[in-house]
């Protein structure tokens, strides 16, 4: 067992309604299965954490301030820190 801290910012820390949470995990979890939890216990984080895989992703995930790309290829096994950012657009 391990915590995971979880960070959230902007759009996103307002939908979450807290700046921060730790989790604990049970044994290494892979992050999309962290995050499909993360979104049944923060129900207005679930259309934001929605087509994480695709183009049309609403937010950015990083863990340990890197995006693992794909998102599944990363496991969590304690002590990460997880940061879910909104979608910047523009030039």
């Amino acid at each position: 067992m391990g915590k995971v801290t979880v960070k959230f910012y902007q759009d996103v820390r307002d939908a979450a309604g807290v700046p921060s949470v730790e989790v604990e995990t049970e044994g290494p979890t892979p992050l999309t299965l962290f995050l499909n939890n993360l979104a049944e216990r923060f129900e207005k984080l679930k259309p934001m954490l929605a087509n994480l895989q695709t183009e049309r992703a609403a937010v950015i995930v990083l863990v340990n301030g890197r995006a693992p790309i794909p998102p599944s290829s990363a496991v969590l096994v304690g002590g990460e820190e997880i940061s879910i950012l909104p979608m910047v657009e523009g030039g």
